[in-house]
């Protein structure tokens, strides 16, 4: 059974745990989704945002408020089994990004978080269509987990690491029912400034969201 982390042991517990049976077996039922559950590059974990930390609040609301049959009844996260530490760029690179960037789908072999969701109707805006605000959600929550690992893997800094901005762009609506895959990649590392791209493909491969964000670690001596 999984439970749920702190902040500092985030990189061993991936490591430890394996994903939901139940979770796995549901997207194999499915060729494309299983298409992605046995990539060899890829393992398959529980996603920690749909775990509470006792005694609080803390991921509340994909853990409680949207994990329920008619919201996202299915959440498996697959992470890239070999890691990539980040390489750092020049000052000034990343406000130099131009977003939105090529809408072409992202490779699945090359990205590094894999998230697969089986989104209902409760979630829905216009009937039949996923929200927009909770799509900038989900993937608020996918590059957020793209960071912390990639800055956890990399550095022995725990200080906290706020999203200051998320650029989303809205391709094409996302039906419910219906099954996503978000994708989630580091792009660069300058300083404590991070950069992370993400997606929200169908069955097809094709790019119904995306999103840029750059997250940044609380300095040290302000701690």
């Amino acid at each position: 059974m999984s439970v749920a982390i702190g902040l500092d042991d985030f990189v061993p517990w991936l490591a430890a745990q394996s994903a939901p049976e139940k979770d796995v077996q549901f997207f194999q039922r499915t060729p494309w989704t299983r298409k992605i559950v046995e990539n060899p590059l890829f393992r398959a974990v529980p996603c920690p945002t749909r775990l509470i930390t006792p005694g609080t609040s803390h991921n509340a609301f994909m853990a409680k408020t949207i994990n329920k049959p008619s919201c996202v009844d299915h959440w498996l996260m697959l992470i890239r089994k070999e890691y990539s530490a980040p390489k750092e760029v020049t000052k000034g690179t990343i406000a130099q990004s131009r977003f939105p960037p090529n809408a072409e789908t992202y490779n699945t072999d090359d990205s590094e978080f894999i998230m697969l969701l089986d989104v209902g109707e409760d979630l829905d805006g216009f009937a039949g269509r996923v929200q927009g605000g909770v799509l900038c959600a989900i993937l608020d929550e996918a590059l957020s987990i793209c960071v912390e690992y990639h800055r956890q893997a990399s550095s022995s800094s725990r200080a906290p690491l706020y999203t200051v901005q998320l650029n989303t762009t809205f391709r094409d609506g996302v039906n419910t029912p219906g099954l996503i895959a978000v994708k989630s990649w580091l792009v660069a590392k300058e300083g404590r400034k991070w950069l992370i791209r993400g997606q929200i493909c169908d069955a097809e491969g094709h790019v119904l969201t995306q999103a840029e964000g750059i997250w940044v670690a609380a300095a040290e001596n302000k701690l």
